[in-house]
């Protein structure tokens, strides 16, 4: 088996293998599971599938996963498996730990999924944040605090469209299709606008975690003055 499929702690899964991940219900996890063992299997030449392992408990969470894997041509295999966490104990998938994120960028890329609507640009700026979460993003993938964030980009002079977890999946893929700019926190729209090529700005402290989300090109920064810059370049 090839030393890629190893260090991603790739699971056999009959006569083929399956990057295995659990109760992984952020935007950015979903997608990037798909586009990595879609992109192991093109480089090793073994099948290789996504796995998605939901527990009875958040079941009613995995339809996102089909909600937002229906936006890609379905040039992929996946799979969804209720079940506990325990039954693949240690044998989940690496590849979205923080702490091996420059070894697998540098090792398997930044591999892209092809979206069934084609880009546009139209003249507004798709913003997304993680104040309506339930859960307080840390600052290091949100580095901006509420007031600061919504002062800097209510005062643009700029049409901006917001996007949320709360927003409906259909609509977050149509807003930052169309966006002619994306700007958001490390999570929900990274992969999305990194698949539809857009120009993004990252608010992140987590450098080659952002650069595996939103790809390499994306502007990565915690300074609203480089963000500022960045968007006159655009506008």
């Amino acid at each position: 088996m090839h030393n890629l499929l190893l260090r991603s702690k790739a699971q056999r899964s009959g006569n083929d293998f399956a990057l295995v991940t659990q109760n992984s219900f952020g935007y950015g996890d979903i997608i990037r599971l798909v586009a990595y063992a879609k992109h192991l299997s093109e480089v090793t030449s073994k099948k290789v599938k996504a796995k998605y392992i939901v527990t009875q408990k958040d079941l009613n969470k995995a339809s996102n996963i089909t909600k937002i894997l229906r936006h890609y041509i379905p040039e992929f295999k996946y799979s969804i498996e209720v079940a506990s966490l325990e039954k693949y104990k240690n044998g989940y998938t690496n590849v979205f730990r923080y702490e091996n994120a420059k070894i697998v960028g540098e090792n398997i890329g930044y591999p892209k999924l092809t979206p069934i609507q084609a880009t546009d640009k139209r003249n507004f700026i798709c913003v997304w944040h993680p104040f309506d979460n339930p859960i307080k993003a840390n600052t290091d993938k949100m580095p901006i605090e509420k007031k600061e964030f919504f002062d800097f980009f209510d005062n643009l002079g700029i049409h901006v469209e917001y996007i949320t977890y709360n927003t409906d999946i259909d609509l977050i893929f149509d807003r930052i299709r169309t966006a002619k700019l994306c700007v958001g926190y490390e999570g929900l729209g990274q992969q999305i606008a990194y698949h539809f090529n857009k120009p993004l700005i990252t608010l992140s402290r987590l450098p080659y975690v952002s650069m595996n989300t939103g790809g390499p090109n994306s502007t990565i920064t915690d300074d609203l003055k480089i963000v500022k810059r960045k968007i006159n370049d655009r506008f």
